[in-house]
């Protein structure tokens, strides 16, 4: 978890940059948002499915047999 919120950090950050370079423009400011809006989505998906393994693992241990 800690390196996935690590590499939103980066990634943010280097959008940012990168969005920032050059004169101002629309899409480059679409791109920068799109992006980090993408990283967040694939961010809690990964949280999400990381949950849902421990939950399984759990369920799996209290069955009896």
């Amino acid at each position: 978890m800690r390196y996935a919120l690590a590499v939103l950090g980066l990634l943010a950050l280097a959008t940012f940059v990168i969005g920032t370079q050059g004169p101002p423009s629309h899409f480059g400011d679409t791109l920068v948002t799109g992006l980090l809006i993408l990283a967040a989505v694939l961010l809690s998906a990964a949280v999400i499915v990381s949950r849902l393994d421990r939950v399984i693992e759990l369920l799996k241990d209290r069955r009896p047999g």
